[in-house]
């Protein structure tokens, strides 16, 4: 394969993917500043990208597609090797499970899908006075692109495929940029197939997740960053731009990230001054499809460009920095865990036992009490790292690297990135990067948030001069289907969120023949309860008086408001506060869960609330929200009469 004469029919995809991507966070900020956050605004909208795109690609497509590249014979060539057809597995896998199933990643039925329904239903983004101040404070990139899914479809049903649709061009963009940096053609091919297996990756693109898509974006960003430099097109050097803005936009913890983009960006610059017209429109564009416009907001109303102030969860934290020491034991036992693991809270309990008490207590204090493996029985979106299989191809990979420098035999040439100063410079910015990340984080699912940082920390390893013998045995080919394509196949199968085999049966069926066995009641638990968290508050919905049209909702904060929304377009949902005037409301049903007034500022029970406000419970509902919660009691209740 040619690099040079390919490199561009390589990145059209990615191309398209940003510029959609852009564009639709363009769309959502425009529509919601006209109001018109609706149908007809997107219909509008995206009647004007078609022509701008067809301008666009007016005389390209011949010169960006290959009519070679469509063929079948080269493409069923490509992928009867063992790890493409690895990779089509895999893809084939995600995709059925991602149409089998309803998205039910807990933060996107909290949140995310939450706000993007609220700003429908006023007709554009506002600041909300919610229990879940994430709504408000959290990046929106990937709500915009949720936003106009939602408009024409009116189901959940379809968000994966924005996960499934980035997670195709993956590959392609490891190739490039390890290519980019030096790494040899043998090398980044076998890599390039490797790295999606991991398990952040995989769980994440069948979901409505938004940890794996930002890796793209910052891939993108780099290797437009890097195409720059050669071609001197303001085009490559804007869409670098907005790829590394969407990755912002995507996670505010990717921030860190724009300093190896810096870095890689730095020569081109130049081409910047050439058209200085351009200058202030390109960066304009770029911020609004950033974190920038969420930060602002943050700004206005909290005082802090973060918004954690805002979220109680998160006041006032100031991680000091034992908080490195605690994210590096973290990330290796998140990386380190088998993708079965029935002893995981033994584990981290009788891990955590050996570590001297002193450290525990400064790393417990480092990282705000949130020091945790964050460790399951499988591996789950939520808490997915890199994952086993690709972590111990790298041990391998960087023992057999070590052995082979230092074993005194004849080494291969150097790699050309040790040659070439500012690309080694992107980089170990890269890893300064990752280490301010891990200085200031204090979450315990780092190793699923540093998703977009993966393949930048990897790249050292793959820069080892004898990295292409070891890729060129057939043992690694072997060796890497093994460890790291049926552990992530298998992660796949069994993931409670999309299994794709009859877990609920055929437990049930040896529940029966082993009634006393905890792990078979644990299972079957867990595969019940995610078969019903997309729809979780159905329960309580059902009991919502018909012709409602509006309900309100007192939360804890961390709820799956989604639920209630269903069928959308057919109930409003209206949250509720302690400084919610209710004689102000059209509406006298509200649905209540009793832990908000626990964990939010009523200062009082919901006893005491009924009481002070004359309302009464009309009906209730058990319902499950998390598995390690039990069952908890909803109220609907119903508001005494306005005056």
């Amino acid at each position: 394969m040619n690099l040079k004469k390919n490199n561009r029919s390589t990145l059209f995809g990615t191309e398209l993917w940003i510029l959609f991507s852009a564009w639709c966070s363009l769309s959502g900020w425009a529509l919601s500043a006209a109001g018109h956050l609706d149908r007809t605004g997107y219909a509008i909208s995206f009647a004007i990208g078609g022509l701008l795109l067809a301008l666009w690609l007016r005389g390209r497509l011949d010169a960006v597609v290959p009519r070679q590249a469509c063929r079948w014979k080269r493409f069923s060539r490509r992928f009867r090797r063992p790890l493409p057809f690895l990779f089509l597995l895999i893809t084939a896998l995600l995709f059925v499970g991602g149409a089998l199933y309803a998205p039910n990643n807990y933060d996107a039925l909290t949140y995310r899908i939450p706000r993007v329904l609220h700003w429908l239903e006023k007709g554009g983004w506002y600041w909300m006075d919610a229990a879940c101040m994430r709504m408000n404070t959290r990046a929106a990139g990937f709500e915009w692109l949720v936003a106009p899914l939602l408009v024409f479809t009116r189901t959940t049903r379809f968000i994966f495929l924005l996960n499934f649709l980035s997670f195709l061009l993956f590959p392609g963009l490891l190739f490039q940029f390890f290519r980019y940096i030096g790494v040899r053609r043998r090398v980044a091919w076998n890599w390039m197939w490797v790295i999606p297996t991991g398990y952040v990756y995989v769980l994440q693109a069948g979901s409505a997740s938004n940890d794996a898509m930002a890796a793209v974006y910052f891939l993108a960003a780099l290797c437009f960053a890097f195409r720059a430099r050669k071609s001197q097109r303001l085009g490559d050097l804007f869409i670098s731009m907005l790829s590394i803005a969407l990755a912002t936009g995507a996670k505010p913890s990717n921030l860190t990230l724009a300093l190896p983009w810096l870095v890689a960006i730095w020569p081109s610059l130049g081409i910047l001054w050439k058209q200085k017209s351009l200058v202030l429109p390109c960066a304009v564009l770029a911020g609004i499809a950033s974190f920038l416009p969420i930060a602002v907001a943050n700004y206005l109303h909290c005082g802090e460009w973060t918004g954690f102030s805002a979220e109680v969860e998160y006041n006032n934290l100031k991680p000091g920095h034992e908080a490195i020491v605690g994210n590096v034991i973290q990330l290796g036992a998140q990386n380190l865990t088998p993708p079965i693991f029935p002893g995981a809270r033994e584990f981290e309990s009788r891990s955590k036992a050996l570590i001297p008490k002193a450290l525990l207590d400064k790393l417990v204090k480092g990282l705000e009490g949130n020091f945790s493996w964050s460790l399951g029985e499988l591996q789950i979106e939520e808490n997915a790292a890199l994952g086993f299989g690709v972590s111990m191809l790298l041990v391998i990979a960087t023992v057999y690297g070590l052995a082979q420098r230092f074993s005194g035999k004849k080494r291969d040439q150097p790699s050309r990135f040790f040659q070439s100063r500012d690309k080694s410079f992107v980089v170990i910015a890269g890893w300064l990067a990752f280490l301010v990340l891990m200085d200031k984080s204090f979450i315990s699912v780092l190793g699923r948030v540093s998703a977009a940082y993966y393949p930048i920390l990897i790249s050292p390893v793959l820069l080892f001069s004898s990295a292409e013998s070891l890729v060129r045995k057939k043992i690694w080919t072997i060796g890497a289907v093994a460890v790291a394509g049926f552990t992530s196949v298998l992660v796949l199968v069994l993931t409670p969120a999309r299994p794709l085999w009859p877990a609920r049966t055929l437990l049930g069926l040896l529940e029966k023949k082993h009634g006393n066995s905890a792990a078979l009641k644990r299972a079957e638990t867990v595969y019940q309860y995610y078969a019903q968290r997309a729809d979780c508050m159905a329960p309580i919905r059902r009991l919502i008086p018909p012709g409602s049209h509006t309900i309100g909702f007192i939360s804890s904060g961390d709820d799956p408001a989604t639920s209630l929304w269903q069928p959308f377009g057919n109930l409003r949902i209206h949250d509720i506060t302690p400084s919610t005037n209710l004689n102000q409301l059209d509406f006298n049903y509200l649905v209540v869960n009793p832990k908000g007034f626990i964990t939010r500022d009523w200062k009082m029970t919901f006893n005491e609330w009924l009481t002070a406000t004359k309302s009464v419970v009309v009906a209730s509902a058990e319902m499950r929200l998390k598995v390690t919660n039990g069952a908890e009691t909803w109220y609907l209740v119903c508001l005494p009469p306005t005056k």
